[in-house]
């Protein structure tokens, strides 16, 4: 059953994000890192993008009891994370940004049973 509704989730999230690659998303969190940075060259609007995309997925997950998170946790450590995974493991950024994000926060954030 927990697997039919990680299918769910993820089929959903993949729809409506029109399928973005972990390499689009590697631009935005290029922007988001500037921007943490204070560097002045940054885009405001692909740092946001960024910011909104994973915390969009990760509130889904959430809400769905498919990963859990402390109270300790913050949504800043969060979108860290992401941005450390794709900047590691630039082999996997072809596949689906949604899946590239749920995979690291089932991994990383289980729910105790």
């Amino acid at each position: 059953m927990k697997a039919l509704l990680i299918a769910s989730v993820l089929l959903i999230i993949s729809f409506s994000s029109h399928a973005m690659t972990g390499n689009e998303l590697f631009e935005k969190y290029r922007e988001y890192q500037k921007l943490h940075e204070s560097r002045h060259e940054y885009s405001a609007v692909g740092a946001g993008f960024y910011q909104g995309f994973v915390r969009g997925v990760v509130v889904t997950y959430l809400q769905a009891g498919l990963i859990c998170l402390d109270g300790s946790i913050t949504f800043g450590q969060v979108d860290d994370i992401v941005g450390k995974e794709l900047t590691d493991n630039p082999s996997n950024r072809n596949q689906i940004a949604t899946e590239i994000i749920a995979e690291l926060m089932i991994k990383s954030f289980p729910c105790e049973e």
